[in-house]
């Protein structure tokens, strides 16, 4: 998130003025946030876990998309940066994501807590979430929630040579491939 508008509406209103924005916006019980641009680094990351996803992914009929889908959470609406969603029938013109499987950020300095904090908090409430995927942009470090049985399993992989795990969606997904043309220090 970046800067806070002074801008108070409901979530309906919030949801039918962005639709004429030219930017981006995140909504939090009624304060709304312009998404700021990112850096290289964090495009890179993010095109190269979407399009990691997207091959193993779309053969089994879900849907992977990259910062255009809303995720809207009682009185919240984020942008993660890569989306999952498997289900049936996903209309094109849809723009909330109805049953994110997946959620994938890329952590900046100006995110990385709220990232880790209250949207965290947040995505737990989202019954269909099977992980949730933190990458760090300044080192290699990926963080993985992924639920179970009684609730969340936590994951921190370092090393270039591990393998990010999602069991529960059967992802095995090499950290050299999310970390491909980003030259940062291993944690």
């Amino acid at each position: 998130m970046a800067t806070a508008e002074k801008l108070s509406m409901s979530l309906a209103e919030f949801l039918a003025w962005e639709e004429n924005q030219e930017l981006k916006y995140e909504f939090d019980r009624g304060e709304v946030f312009a998404m700021t641009g990112g850096t290289f680094g964090h495009a890179e990351l993010e095109g190269n876990i979407y399009i990691a996803l997207r091959n193993l992914l779309r053969p089994r009929g879900c849907s992977v998309t990259m910062e255009t889908l809303k995720v809207v959470v009682e009185e919240r609406v984020f942008y993660p940066d890569v989306v999952v969603e498997c289900r049936a029938k996903v209309e094109l013109s849809e723009c909330i994501a109805k049953a994110p499987t997946i959620l994938v950020e890329v952590l900046s300095e100006s995110t990385e807590m709220f990232d880790k904090g209250k949207k965290w908090e947040n995505y737990q409430k989202i019954a269909s979430l099977q992980a949730y995927v933190l990458i760090a942009q300044d080192r290699v470090s990926v963080e993985c929630y992924e639920r179970n049985g009684h609730g969340w399993r936590y994951t921190h992989w370092t090393q270039k040579s591990e393998v990010l795990v999602i069991e529960s969606m059967e992802v095995q997904l090499p950290l050299t491939v999310i970390y491909e043309g980003v030259d940062v220090p291993e944690g």
